[in-house]
This record gives C-alpha cells, sequence and structure tokens, in this order.
C-alpha cells in the first residue's frame, strides 16, 4: 500500500478519534463496514454462536430482510453484537457510547459498523447519519437503555426518552420512508459466559412508526419510550449498571425464567 492510499484508509479512524476526544472539526460521524473483515469473521462468528455457545433464536422473521430498520436490543454482555447476528445476516450499524472505542475493540469495531455517540449528550451529527443510513435503507441497532446491566431474564431497566426521541425524528424527517423499531430481549444462561452457555435472543414484533406521529411531540415520545420497554421486559427494574444482581441461572444452566 503505497503512502497516499494508506492516508486514505486511516483517516476515518482518525476522525473519530478526534470526534471522541471532543474535536468537532471532525464533522458528523460516519460508520463502515470493510467488506473483506466482514467475510473474514462471519465463519468465525458461525463456530462461536453455534458450537461453542448454545444460541437460541425465537422470531428471527420479525427482522426484515431489507430496508431500513432502527433494532432496539437490552444490553445484558459485550456478547449482545455476535448475538443479534444470530437473528439476521443483514450487515448492522451500530450507535455506540463513545467510551467504547479503546484499544484493539476499537479497531474492530470502526470496520464492523459502529459510530460513536456521546449518551448525555447526542451531537446533531450522530443523528444526521442515523438518518441517513435510514435513507440508505440501513439496519441501525440503538442499546435504548444506554448501558450495560446484569438483570435476571425479562428484566428491562427504565428507558429514557432518547431512542423514542431518535427514532422520531428520524421518521418525521423521512416522511417518505416508512419505519419501524424491532425490540430485541437478550437472555444469557451465565452472567461470565463459557462453552456451551445458553444464549436466548428474542426478537419481538416491529413497532410502526409512523402512527405516533399523530400525537403531539411530547406525547408520542412517552408512549414511544412506554412501548418499547414493555416490549423489552415484564419487570422494570432501577438498578445501577454497576450493581451486581442475583446470577439470573435455572436449573441445568437454563435461563431462568420471571
Amino acid at each position: 500500500m503505497n503512502a497516499e492510499a494508506y492516508d486514505q484508509a486511516r483517516r476515518p479512524d482518525e476522525a473519530n478519534a478526534r470526534r471522541l476526544h471532543g474535536h468537532d472539526d471532525a464533522g458528523p460521524p460516519r460508520s463502515r463496514i470493510e467488506p473483506w473483515l466482514w467475510w473474514t469473521l462471519r465463519p468465525i462468528h458461525w463456530l462461536i454462536m453455534r458450537l461453542y455457545f448454545h444460541c437460541e433464536v425465537e422470531g428471527a422473521e420479525n427482522v426484515p430482510a431489507n430496508g431500513p430498520v432502527i433494532i432496539s436490543p437490552t444490553h445484558r454482555s459485550r456478547w449482545d453484537t455476535l448475538a443479534l447476528y444470530r437473528a439476521t445476516y443483514r450487515r448492522m450499524r451500530f450507535l455506540t457510547a463513545r467510551e467504547e472505542f479503546s484499544g484493539l475493540q476499537n479497531w474492530f469495531m470502526v470496520r464492523m459498523g459502529a459510530f460513536p455517540v456521546n449518551p448525555k449528550r447526542p451531537a446533531a451529527g450522530a443523528l444526521r447519519h442515523c438518518q441517513d443510513l435510514l435513507l440508505e435503507g440501513q439496519a441501525v441497532v440503538v442499546f435504548p437503555e444506554g448501558a450495560l446491566y446484569y438483570y435476571p431474564p425479562n428484566h428491562v431497566h427504565a428507558l429514557k426518552p432518547g431512542a423514542a426521541w431518535l427514532a422520531l425524528e428520524c421518521q418525521q424527517r423521512l416522511p417518505d420512508t416508512p419505519l419501524t423499531i424491532v425490540p430485541v430481549r437478550l437472555i444469557y444462561g451465565d452472567r461470565v459466559l463459557k462453552f456451551r452457555s445458553r444464549i436466548k435472543v428474542q426478537v419481538r414484533p416491529p413497532i410502526a412508526l409512523t402512527p405516533y406521529l399523530e400525537l403531539p411531540r411530547k406525547q408520542a415520545i412517552v408512549r414511544l419510550t412506554e412501548d418499547l420497554q414493555r416490549a423489552l421486559g415484564d419487570v422494570v427494574s432501577d438498578v445501577p449498571p454497576d450493581v451486581p444482581v442475583e446470577n439470573p441461572v435455572g436449573g441445568g444452566g437454563e435461563p431462568r425464567a420471571t
């Protein structure tokens, strides 16, 4: 690779790095998926999820095979991204907290569709990039709980309105592109995953966004947040993300029902 090609290849990483450190002159965030890395990791992913873990998927048909969609899963493990790829073969883009972009993980994230956002003060550029991706017919993943929570199965952290606001803002700015949110419950048999740990991916029915636009804006955000929260969990918890909870494993290593 010559110097010019190398410089062009590293620019997206440098731009993301400047954004992570608060430099606004880097412009809006951009995401990309490197085809060679995608195809290299696909068989590795298959081996891990099918042979190393015991992964079960319910409702995979609820993820549209094409067209724009917002996928909103619970956040229970660092393995969530790999678990989501058991439900769809689509190449997904991930709206990710900027603190996650560090070390070797950063190298993979910026090449596999992740782009940074400040969860406390989302920049307009992140919203514009979400709009651009959805307009292109992409699948965008937004974790509505905002952090990783070690909760028992079917528990959900009380959602903040950010995910609903983002979804409705994108739908309003893309009036000719009907959007849906697909809720996904991710359930793990063990907090620390090991060989043959059980993973269950429950894809819930999609939530169409256009009906919410008929409501006043604040009411629409509240209503969508409530509906998404019900789809993601039966029990609402408020335990901080860094507080351990009881091991959710039932007899025989199965995820315990609540």
